[in-house]
């Protein structure tokens, strides 16, 4: 599956020896190359509930599924296609527009979006940067 860091595409990364999470890009690039990723996590009693993803908005959730705002990371946009090419981390199904609109907007609703994500995507969405 190609990959080329583009708004809704995803990412299947590890963050744990045992674990791996779908992360999402969210932004376009900025002026330096960098995106806006995000990851989701199983729902749990003490998770963000700004957004809850139901299993079937994309092919890789199967259940109840929330958008982990405190996790959010600007990364660079080729470290991350390096990545895929190297196998470290695998390209999945595209979100669709609705749902990458769904996460976009709890960006700056979640109390867990830090001060740093909420600057970068502002300046992406008015085009400040």
């Amino acid at each position: 599956m190609s990959f080329n860091a583009d708004q809704g595409e995803t990412l299947l990364v590890p963050t744990s020896p045992s674990r791996n999470h779908l992360f999402v890009v969210v932004t376009e690039r900025d002026p330096g190359g960098r995106v806006l990723i995000i990851n989701f996590e199983t729902r749990k009693r003490i998770t963000d509930d700004t957004v809850i993803i139901k299993a079937g908005e994309h092919p890789f959730v199967t259940h109840e599924t929330s958008v982990r705002y405190k996790s959010a990371r600007i990364v660079d946009a080729d470290l991350l296609i390096n990545k895929v090419k190297t196998g470290i981390v695998e390209s999945r199904e595209p979100c669709s527009p609705e749902l990458l609109e769904k996460i976009r907007l709890g960006i700056m609703k979640s109390p867990h979006t830090s001060n740093e994500v909420r600057d970068f995507y502002d300046d992406i969405i008015r085009g400040n940067i």
